[in-house]
């Protein structure tokens, strides 16, 4: 039952991310404006890197503790 759940949490993030990370969206943050100094689109990807690894790994751990939990 976890395998399946878990598998389903990550194919939706990879698709969010496909998302996220496509031209439509990439040209939205394209332009040229400053946030903090920085360009717009290197904050908008450095967020959504971000936002990723911190999904994925939340995803990972809270799998792992509701298998620890029923064994």
């Amino acid at each position: 039952m976890y395998e399946k759940n878990k598998r389903q949490k990550f194919s939706f993030i990879a698709i969010l991310l496909f998302l996220l990370l496509s031209f439509p969206i990439l040209s939205a943050a394209n332009k040229i404006a400053f946030w903090l100094g920085l360009p717009l689109l290197f904050v908008y990807l450095f967020i959504v890197w971000a936002g990723a690894i911190l999904l994925l790994f939340f995803t990972a751990e809270s799998n792992q503790e509701g298998k620890k939990k029923n064994e």
